[in-house]
């Protein structure tokens, strides 16, 4: 089998835990809701956006390509949010088909081949993939950014507009990744040669080149700023004075080393749980040991990979935020090439890495099968609102109220959905029918009308005849979701 066939079939491979259970496994909540509201802001209300919604830093926005990315496909597909399966995938299957050749650029067709199938039987990184959210491009961003420092270590000068083009969607994937943003400058500057000389080397249209397409592709934030005079700068700086009383010390450097170690074990082996999550690193230091002594990746490569965990964790430890996992997302490419290539190397008996390869396959299908099988996921969100909608139809009702009978963040996710299915939901009144949906359904079991996974409804009690003025009322009208803004 020619290698061509063989990268061909690990796409058939990932394709499938891409979308394996996909509606039933769909993680469908506030951030989806959101991102949905956007899409219909940008659809139906004709409103070109500079900002989607509002990041953890108070004033601070994420920016909008994501967004128009759906909204692209809700428009195709008649506001469908099933739709959201096409760029998550197309952009799982890209990663996938990234790292083969960037691997393959720097270390041959065999560890290409690899560890582009062990990303794509991945569990962990198929269910990051699949999870649609605006930061889900950071696998992908991160392999290629990887490439850009590789190359700039060897000299390439090329690779400037790529760089710049990296530098400009940070803004719209994670502004976690802006502590390495230097990093190819500096691997540039210790790469052969004289540093004027290397420098001297770029013509000024390819620096003009690179800045172009850098503000073009930030131009939203840009805009934005100039529009509302620079908020977001101020809030970042607000951010950094604002003690919201997390740990420090210690305690914070633990629970730095803690976050990223959960987040790099979920995703190279998700179905192995373990409460030492950071025995990962040693491990992982140990594999960077053995591929600098047999010479298969060069110092630079391992400084550099270094620098890139060191600014990721210095800038969580010295912020004053929170510390979550999907800050260190970025680092997933970077333990999943070494380990990779480790294997690589030691398994050389095709023999033996068949059997390897198999086995990680086998457990992998049996990780997907267990944690796509969500009991509060989109499937089950969409027959509850089909239920009540049906219903409320069915009386004539022109509006309902929605009581949610669950703790905070458990009862999201539903706004957009009704919006879809033609029921115009508003405030609680005595004059408007209203449901209840309980979560989980447990806590009211002998009240309930219907049961979809966790999800309970339980019926308007009362008839009610509706006015439809009532419905119109302003007063009635629903808070904006949290982070949205017009």
């Amino acid at each position: 089998m020619n290698d061509r066939r063989k990268l061909l079939g690990i796409l058939v491979l990932g394709l499938f835990f891409l979308v394996y259970n996909f509606k039933l496994s769909l993680i469908w909540n506030h951030d989806q809701d959101l991102y949905s509201w956007i899409a219909r802001d940008i659809i139906v209300n004709r409103h070109l956006r500079l900002v989607g919604q509002v990041t953890s830093i108070p004033g601070v926005f994420i920016g909008p390509f994501y967004y128009y990315l759906i909204a692209l496909f809700y428009w195709i597909f008649r506001m469908n949010p099933m739709s959201a399966i096409i760029p998550v995938t197309a952009i799982g299957l890209f990663s996938i088909w990234s790292l083969y050749f960037v691997v393959k650029e720097f270390w041959g067709k065999r560890a290409g081949l690899i560890s582009a199938f062990l990303m794509a039987v991945s569990t962990g990184i198929a269910l990051f993939q699949r999870w649609s959210v605006p930061t889900q491009p950071t696998i992908l961003w991160s392999i290629w950014f990887l490439y850009v420092i590789f190359k700039a270590l060897e000299g390439d000068k090329k690779i400037i507009y790529l760089y710049g083009f990296l530098l400009g969607m940070v803004y719209h994937i994670h502004i976690a990744l802006l502590p390495i943003l230097p990093l190819p400058i500096l691997a540039y500057a210790v790469s052969r040669g004289s540093l004027k000389e290397k420098f001297s080397r770029i013509k000024l249209k390819e620096y003009l080149g690179c800045i172009a397409i850098f503000l073009i592709f930030s131009s939203p934030f840009w805009l934005f700023e100039l529009k509302h005079n620079w908020s977001e700068v101020k809030g970042m700086m607000a951010a950094t004075q604002v003690d919201i009383g997390a740990p420090t010390g210690k305690a914070k450097f633990l629970k730095v080393l803690n976050a990223a170690s959960q987040e790099l074990q979920i995703r190279l082996v998700r179905g192995w749980e373990t409460y030492r999550v950071e025995l990962i690193w040693p491990v992982f230091i140990i594999a960077m040991i053995y591929l600098l002594k047999i010479k298969k990746i060069t110092a630079k490569q391992a400084i550099f990979i270094w620098l890139w965990i060191f600014l990721i964790c210095w800038a969580q430890f010295v912020s004053k935020r929170i510390v979550s996992e999907y800050y260190f997302t970025n680092l997933v490419i970077l333990f999943f090439i070494i380990f990779s290539l480790s294997i690589s190397e030691i398994l050389s008996n095709r023999t033996v890495l068949g059997i390897f390869l198999a086995g990680y396959l086998g457990l992998n299908i049996f990780w997907l099968n267990r944690y796509t099988q969500l009991n509060d996921s989109y499937f089950y969100k969409e027959q509850a609102v089909e239920f009540i909608v049906a219903d409320a139809k069915s009386k004539n009702y022109p509006c309902i109220s929605v009581n949610y009978i669950a703790k905070f963040g458990d009862g999201v996710g539903f706004r957009y959905l009704f919006w879809n299915k033609g029921m115009k939901v508003v405030k609680t009144h005595e004059n408007v029918p209203q449901y209840d949906l309980v979560i989980p359904f447990a806590q009211s079991d002998k009240e309930l009308t219907a049961k979809f996974g966790l999800i309970g409804v339980i019926k308007n009690k009362k008839e009610v005849e509706v006015n439809s003025q009532v419905c119109d009322d302003p007063a009635l009208t629903l808070d904006p979701l949290l982070g949205y803004t017009e």
